[in-house]
């Protein structure tokens, strides 16, 4: 892959988890009382994000789980049905948790 398409993956990738997440990840310090459940989908096969990178930021992030599946740094376009699956089943949990 040419080093420009691996960065504009790595950007879209960044995108999507600014539009998930509400914003920017920022340390839990940073927004005292405010809490918002996050989901860090970790692809085992990824080799430009590492795992231990993605417990890093879970670890900042206050009620953020990992979630490891099958798959390389194209999950989005390898797998989709897996990721909007994941995504949906987080979204329903959040649901519940704030009725």
């Amino acid at each position: 892959m040419p080093v420009a398409d691996a960065d504009a993956d790595a950007d879209a990738d960044v995108a999507v988890a600014v539009a998930v997440s509400g914003g920017p990840a920022r340390p839990a310090t940073s927004t005292p009382g405010r809490h918002r459940p996050a989901l860090i989908i970790s692809s085992a096969d990824d080799r430009i994000v590492c795992p231990h990178h993605q417990h890093e930021l879970a670890g900042g992030i206050p009620h953020a789980r990992v979630l490891r599946v099958l798959g390389g740094i194209g999950l989005p376009a390898e797998n989709s049905a897996l990721l909007a699956a994941k995504v949906a089943e987080h979204l329903d949990l959040v649901q519940s948790l704030m009725l």
